[in-house]
């Protein structure tokens, strides 16, 4: 799809060039000069054409209004950062010399979904930089600026045969290292950071029986869109119904199929329980004091535990064990093995073993981890 370049809010644009517009405002000979901004969005994503047709690839951008402004000097000898363009608008003049400018919308860490009636930028994040900028004594320096999407789009299609077979069902989307993005059952556009996302669907069906399936994982790059449909196939005779998902032309992936055979849909998804604390509640300790509680997953897995990955957001806490973030105990190697007991992590019943129960204990890695706030993230796939 070829990328198209728009220009957002022209109210802005005109703000912007009559707050220049008066006859040299800082003087003259005072060593100082004036920044024109003209600042846009890219407004389409990377795609290619789709094999596979979804909901409309149309997407908004956020508003240019609404983005903030960095300023610094090349020697490092100024910086300022702006709330909003308007705010940038109104510092009339900077001293002469070579500039570089930033401009973004959202966080670098931003994630969400966003129901098709949705705004459609809520959780995205635009980020544009240009440098070589020269400030002349007295003149206005006219500068472009294009701000393009930095995080990565996914669209998942339900088909009428998909709705169909289940009651109800609920797909999440986790990139590396990251919270999980959940999507729910509605269609819509979901923002994830880019890298390695893994998929994880969880149906009920006519019966009352719910399936849980983690069919794979894909990987993303910064302002692209990828789409998935969900489909089901009635097999020949003789064979079982297959779950079907289908990738646009943007992954060289095949087609993932799951066949929705009765072992799978009679043997009861892993059960992952706390012990110490509640799942998805925040437990404070007091700083300077040494933590005193427990913090266990215990994990039961009647179709024997194939995955358990263990993902943790923290900002002081950076351990090598983690890649981007994550490890799967079920397939860490020695050396990673070693450096999480060194740090205070038990985990029995993962490493090379295919067994139906497990505990992951975080209680020591609790007491010895620095001060900060530290998020905890526990999956666990088994063989169906």
């Amino acid at each position: 799809m070829e990328i198209k370049q728009s220009c957002l809010t022209a109210g802005l644009a005109l703000l912007i060039l009559t707050s220049c517009s008066q006859d040299a405002p800082w003087g003259s000979g005072n060593g100082e000069g004036a920044i024109r901004l003209n600042l846009s969005a890219l407004k389409d994503v990377e795609a290619a054409v789709p094999a596979v047709r979804a909901i409309s690839t149309e997407i908004n951008t956020p508003p240019v209004a609404d983005f903030k402004v960095k300023v610094s000097k090349t020697d490092g000898s100024y910086s300022q950062t702006f709330a909003s363009v308007e705010e940038f608008v109104n510092k009339e003049s900077f001293t002469v010399g070579s500039y570089e400018i930033e401009a973004w919308y959202g966080d670098p860490d931003a994630q969400g979904f966003i129901p098709t009636d949705g705004a459609g930028y809520e959780h995205s994040y635009y980020y544009g930089l240009t440098s070589d900028i020269t400030v002349l004594e007295s003149q206005t320096t006219e500068v472009q600026l294009t701000a393009s999407l930095a995080n990565a789009m996914v669209v998942i299609e339900y088909t009428d045969a998909y709705k169909n077979y289940f009651v109800d069902w609920n797909t999440t989307l986790q990139s590396a290292g990251k919270t999980p993005v959940v999507l729910g059952s509605a269609e819509g556009t979901s923002y994830v950071s880019p890298g390695e996302v893994a998929i994880t669907i969880s149906a009920e069906m006519h019966n009352g029986k719910h399936i849980s399936l983690n069919p794979g994982s894909f990987k993303t790059e910064p302002g692209h869109m990828y789409k998935m449909r969900y489909n089901i196939y009635n097999g020949e005779v003789g064979k079982v119904d297959q779950l079907v998902i289908e990738f646009d032309e943007n992954l060289n992936t095949q087609p993932v199929r799951i066949d929705l055979s009765g072992e799978l849909e009679n043997t009861p998804a892993p059960v992952v329980s706390t012990e110490g604390f509640v799942n998805g509640q925040n437990f404070v300790n007091q700083e300077g004091t040494t933590f005193d509680g427990e913090m266990k997953f215990n994990v039961a897995a009647a179709g024997k535990i194939d995955k358990a990955v263990l993902t943790i957001e923290s900002d002081s806490y950076h351990p090598s064990y983690l890649t981007d973030g994550s490890i799967d105990l079920c397939s860490a190697t020695a050396e990673q093995k070693a450096a999480m007991e060194n740090d205070g992590i038990k985990a029995i019943g993962f490493f090379g073993i295919k067994g139906e129960m497990a505990q992951l204990d975080l209680t020591d890695l609790c007491k010895r981890i620095p001060n900060g706030e530290h998020k905890f993230h526990f999956q666990v796939t088994d063989s169906y």
